[in-house]
């Protein structure tokens, strides 16, 4: 059953995204412009950064810049490119003439919506589904942590223990470290050191805004404008200048102060524990700053109120301290600490949280946490369900739009009518994923119902009875 219940699921899924594929492929009578007025973006400026500030860079649009070759002093970090201009019809938002030749697309872009609605309808039975599957699978998961967890003493470990799943709570130690380079070190039992190096340089985003003018006759002309916005910002990677537009803009071809580096003790210890690698791997926490100096472009330590200019290069030393945590985990033989995976649902229910946290309030955490997920699932599946089933019936309510009232009542019958829909058919869904995966949970809750409506409806035939004698 459950095989032929998963390749069900699976071609329904293929079907919705095959829909949906074909509903975005579907043109409306040339390519698609965004609405006149809107600034949209280009990311192929550069691929070294994301949207022109890597996470955590400084933004800075003031100070000097780099006194290399081709140096640029001028005061305008904007860069005007170039213009190109295209009609627009005003009567019809589907019509495009980028080319000279001129297409409409009004049915087109109806059957699309149709498709589009389809495709997501089908999908959402698939994601009601699937939700209902993770939430029982979640719950198996907590009913076999909390018959195999035992709470046990980092300090004394017996090994009575081995290829068990254990509740813990100590302090993650590491080891000293250094950095010769710039003589820098961490406290005695910090668990890593790292240096970041960064340089300051010149950024490009590109930007295209639209504006639009009367072409007479009905029609607009939409004008395109190039922008080049120019910042700059310490980047630990080098933004390669050479393609910039505006090529006064110049950044250093390397960076001199050597490259970011981190330290990590060999092995993290939590009392009498070892952690593997996968778990030393998943403790994190917050980093602080120990260090921070800014040289020159040769080298040279620059004062810290002096400007700064393209080619500076900052050196931050930041550690990570030992810490607190609790965690449920698989203690191995050797006095290791490793990944737990649940034998009959093979998922990794491995837990760790700073601080001290008892077994009671990590359980009740995931527990929370598994049912407000399913509930917004639930949610989300009744919404694109709602969409879908909305979306199909578009074309009935474009055919009628061009009569106010009329296209206002059967848009309002549209969504009233589909959304009951919907709400019947997510509810039917969740019900036969119960009956399917938890059918006692769900045969119990049908009995309670059938047993209040029939208790309601005895009780009336009984003082009905009582007022006729």
């Amino acid at each position: 059953m459950k095989k032929m219940q998963c390749s069900v699921i699976s071609w329904l899924c293929v079907l919705a995204v095959a829909i949906l594929l074909m509903a975005g492929t579907v043109k409306g009578g040339g390519d698609w412009e965004p609405p006149a007025g809107s600034v949209s973006h280009d990311d192929s400026y550069d691929d070294s950064y994301d949207d022109d500030v890597p996470a955590g860079s400084i933004v800075d649009d003031d100070g000097g810049d780099w006194k290399g070759a081709d140096d640029y002093t001028g005061s305008s970090n904007v860069y005007h490119g170039s213009r190109r201009s295209y009609i627009e019809d005003d009567d019809d938002d589907d019509y495009y003439s980028s080319t000279g030749s001129s297409r409409r697309g009004g049915t087109n872009s109806k059957s699309n919506s149709a498709l589009f609605g389809i495709g997501l309808f089908l999908l959402s039975f698939v994601v009601l589904w699937w939700n209902e599957f993770e939430y029982v699978t979640g719950q198996q998961v907590l009913g076999a942590i909390k018959s195999q967890a035992t709470t046990v003493d980092a300090s004394e470990i017996l090994g009575a223990n081995n290829n068990k799943l254990v509740h813990v709570t100590g302090r993650v130690e590491g080891r000293s470290h250094r950095d010769g380079k710039f003589n820098v070190k961490s406290g005695p039992k910090a668990l890593k050191l790292e240096r970041l190096v960064e340089m300051y340089q010149w950024s490009e985003r590109r930007e295209v805004v639209k504006s639009e003018e009367r072409a007479g006759r009905g029609k607009k002309r939409v004008i395109e404008q190039e922008k080049f916005h120019y910042t700059k910002i310490w980047s630990s990677r080098v933004i390669d200048s050479d393609n910039f537009k505006d090529q006064r803009k110049k950044n250093p071809p390397s960076i001199k102060m050597g490259e970011s580096k981190t330290w990590e003790a060999p092995t993290f210890a939590l009392g009498g524990y070892s952690l593997s690698p996968a778990l030393k791997s998943s403790i994190g926490g917050a980093k602080s700053e120990i260090s921070q100096k800014v040289y020159k472009y040769g080298g040279d330590p620059k004062p810290s109120n002096d400007e700064r200019k393209i080619g500076d290069t900052r050196v931050t030393h930041n550690v990570v301290e030992a810490r607190e945590v609790s965690m449920l985990a698989l203690q191995k033989p050797g006095r290791i600490l490793d990944k737990y995976i649940e034998p009959s649902t093979k998922r990794n229910v491995t837990v760790i949280k700073n601080g001290t946290v008892s077994l009671e309030d990590i359980l009740g955490s995931k527990q929370s946490s598994q049912r407000n997920f399913a509930l917004f699932m639930r949610l989300a599946g009744f919404a694109m369900m709602w969409m879908g089933l909305s979306w199909t019936w578009q074309p009935l309510v474009d055919m009628v739009d061009f009569i106010p009232i009329v296209g206002s009542l059967v848009g309002f019958a549209r969504d009233v009518g589909t959304g009951i829909a919907a709400f019947v058919l997510s509810l039917i869904t969740i019900m036969l994923a119960w009956f399917y995966y938890r059918p006692l949970v769900a045969g119990t809750v049908i009995a309670a119902c059938v047993a209040v409506m029939y208790h309601k409806q005895l009780s009336s035939m009984i003082s009905g009875s009582g007022h006729e004698k």
